[in-house]
């Protein structure tokens, strides 16, 4: 009677498999990781664009014009009732979904905006980063225009997906 001989896996064989697999996966995952986050930031900074213009046009639907309210009053007689809000303050409003926008003065402030920060993802979470999470935007007083503003306009004219310039800032 002849002998079969069995094939099978020895341990330090699977044990040598793992390991690759397991220096792959720590080299994959930060990669993958950074790509999904800037994914996410590019995708939250249209949404924030998105509320904010809708935020101004049914403001103007309700009260009129953005031209008739003083500059000083636009966010918070103007904009901040339009909001869906969960919190609110004289300068802030954090909606709903967990954005902050806030009315900010910049060092080039002129008289025909107003500025508007948004942190994408709350204020608690990081990176808290402008042109990452932080996103900021100018809202035109002649005729309620939401424009990006500093590092959001890049993301904006690139269709807001993130270059590696904007990212690695």
């Amino acid at each position: 009677m002849l002998l079969k001989k069995i094939k099978a896996v020895s341990y330090v064989e699977v044990v040598l498999v793992l390991i690759i697999i397991g220096v792959v996966s720590s080299m994959a995952i930060p990669t993958l990781k950074k790509y999904t986050q800037k994914q996410e930031f590019a995708k939250d900074a249209q949404k924030a664009f998105y509320t904010l213009n809708e935020v101004v046009d049914n403001a103007t639907m309700i009260k009129g014009p953005i031209r008739k309210i003083s500059a000083d009053k636009v966010f918070s007689d103007f904009l901040q009732p339009s909001f869906k809000k969960q919190t609110a303050g004289t300068n802030y409003t954090t909606t709903k979904d967990g954005m902050k926008f806030v009315k900010y003065t910049p060092t080039t402030a002129d008289s025909e905006h107003i500025y508007i920060s948004v942190d994408v993802n709350g204020s608690a979470k990081g990176p808290n980063a402008a042109g990452k999470d932080i996103q900021y935007f100018k809202i035109k007083l002649s005729d309620g225009t939401v424009l990006p503003d500093d590092v959001t306009e890049i993301l904006y004219q690139n269709n807001w997906i993130y270059p590696d310039e904007l990212w690695n800032r």
